[in-house]
């Protein structure tokens, strides 16, 4: 009988050249493989690309906070403004020019929603006969002026004035009295406009 002999992973295989090389795997140490490579540089773009979007979108989240908070503040400024000047309108008054160019009154006027203007004008009309009669002048000088609640469209704020009054019963001194006034504005076009006057108890 011819012996044979059972070969596995060392089976042998002639080539062109006659030589007989091992036929089954090799068991020499290979390299890592390209797949492996790719892979492993796939994930770190990717986490790469993933750190970039997340700081960006950090980046935006503190641009867009900024941005609100400087509306805010300027919002809140403005509306500060236009009350302390508006206190000084309201607060003050010349029997020889109520309601004429330039006058405090027309200032009011000016600055003042059509609801506002309608019923300061009724007012205005009956105080104006009064004031002319005792030649009474008033002058305002807001001592500070703050803000109750603000947004992009109302404001509220609470003003303290000093009002130096002078008449002919009062003459030849002038009385100051202090003033406190809640004022209502809204915001129209870009501009502050006075819509309700209160003065708390």
């Amino acid at each position: 009988m011819t012996e044979m002999t059972n070969m596995t992973d060392t089976d042998m295989t002639e080539n062109q050249f006659g030589e007989q090389r091992p036929s089954g795997p090799l068991h020499a140490k290979s390299g890592p493989s390209s797949q492996s490579v790719i892979g492993r540089f796939g994930i770190t773009a990717i986490v790469n690309i993933l750190l970039i979007l997340i700081l960006i979108g950090a980046l935006i989240f503190t641009v867009l906070r900024v941005r609100d908070q400087d509306s805010q503040n300027s919002l809140r400024n403005s509306a500060k403004t236009a009350a302390g000047t508006y206190g000084i309108y309201l607060s003050s008054y010349d029997y020889k020019n109520l309601n004429g160019p330039n006058s405090a009154w027309a200032n009011v006027e000016k600055h003042a929603t059509a609801k506002f203007r309608h019923d300061f004008e009724t007012t205005s009309t009956d105080l104006s006969k009064l004031l002319s009669q005792y030649n009474a002048v008033a002058t305002g000088q807001v001592v500070d002026v703050g803000l109750e609640s603000v947004s992009s469209s109302t404001a509220v704020a609470l003003i303290f004035v000093d009002q130096t009054v002078t008449n002919t019963v009062q003459k030849p001194n002038s009385v100051t009295q202090p003033l406190r006034v809640k004022l209502t504005m809204v915001r129209q076009n870009g501009q502050w406009l006075i819509d309700q006057l209160q003065v708390p108890k």
